[in-house]
């Protein structure tokens, strides 16, 4: 059996991690003191029960899986309607398999119902671990596709199996055991943020007799705040959600920090690097989304505090070699060319 979950790791689906959070939702949350909610969702004793608050569509809408080489398959997602203002939309997703005992047959339209992974009333396919009454924690499964920077698609996919039950292989001591440890540890009571990622499972239709493996794929838990620019920032004074700021391990007053983002940029990248990051951190206070981000933020305040405003550093210098990316992604962060979109004004 284990052979055969293994060659079925094939199909797995790779996406891209981002950062996240396990704090409540804007949208509210309570806290459990049961091993199980009313409705049979897992939810971990004394863990915050997550309502993200995601509209999907209540009809039926078709997906098509393909392979591609990275990820290993796509979802391709139709007949979303259009008058519903809903958090999906016909386009291309990547995703994850939920069931190892099938294959998926690819290249064919399947009608499917969509859920949210923290809705209480998903199919039992998805709420039951395979041959098991357990219940599967689909908060561990979104903290994980959260957190899996570093690992490998076969490593989050086996991870992923694990938590449904499947009991794949996983060496003692290897790279997919200590990412199963850390979702084990950190996990539990995770409750996406807007900006991260959420897991939407996709339930075949009883009228579909098409061969079909459940499956899963992510889309970014929408936000409402919207992000501002450098300049911005610099000339609006009145619009700072914050009196102070740090920088590089250094705080700065509001005052100071404006006049430091105010310096000619033209040839110390220094002061390229302190416009775009405190931009970003005044966004981020505001409260727009971040899963985009990373660990960029960690990053460039790490290179500031090696090369602080004033440093010298020139746009041809290894510094900045290591400086630059980190300061565009902040710059199309700030510009709503990522994750969050771009205030009008």
């Amino acid at each position: 059996m284990k052979n055969k979950i293994v060659i079925i790791c094939a199909i797995a689906i790779i996406l891209v991690g981002v950062s996240a959070s396990i704090n409540t939702l804007n949208t509210g949350g309570s806290v459990n003191t049961s091993a199980s909610n009313n409705k049979g969702v897992f939810v971990p004793r004394g863990a915050v029960v997550c309502n993200p608050g995601l509209n999907l569509p209540t009809t039926p809408v078709t997906v098509i899986a393909t392979y591609t080489a990275s990820p290993y398959f796509n979802i391709y997602l139709s007949d979303v309607p259009t008058d519903g203002d809903y958090d999906v939309a016909d386009g291309n997703y990547p995703g994850w398999c939920a069931q190892a005992e099938i294959w998926m047959t690819r290249g064919v339209e399947i009608g499917v119902h969509l859920y949210s992974s923290y809705d209480p009333n998903i199919p039992d396919s998805f709420k039951y671990k395979y041959q098991s009454d357990s219940l599967v924690d689909w908060g561990l499964i979104n903290y994980l596709i959260n957190h899996r920077t570093g690992y490998t698609r076969m490593e989050v996919q086996n991870v992923i199996w694990e938590l449904l039950g499947y009991n794949p292989y996983i060496p003692s001591g290897s790279d997919t055991e200590e990412l199963l440890n850390d979702v084990l540890t950190n996990g539990p009571g995770f409750c996406p943020q807007p900006g991260d990622l959420v897991a939407i499972l996709c339930d075949k239709i009883t009228t579909d007799t098409t061969t079909f493996q459940r499956c899963f794929f992510e889309i970014v838990l929408p936000t409402t705040e919207c992000t501002r620019s450098q300049g911005y920032w610099k000339n609006h004074e009145e619009a700072w959600p914050v009196d102070s700021i740090t920088i590089g391990g250094v705080p700065y007053t509001k005052a100071n920090a404006i006049d430091i983002m105010k310096h000619n940029s033209a040839q110390d990248m220094t002061y390229q690097m302190f416009q775009q990051l405190v931009a970003t951190k005044l966004n981020l206070i505001r409260g727009t989304a971040s899963g985009c981000l990373g660990d960029t933020v960690v990053d460039a305040d790490e290179w500031m505090e090696a090369h602080p405003p004033g440093s010298g550093v020139t746009a041809d210098s290894e510094a900045w070699d290591t400086g630059e990316p980190l300061k565009d992604t902040l710059d199309d962060y700030n510009n709503g060319l990522l994750c969050a979109p771009h205030c009008d004004d």
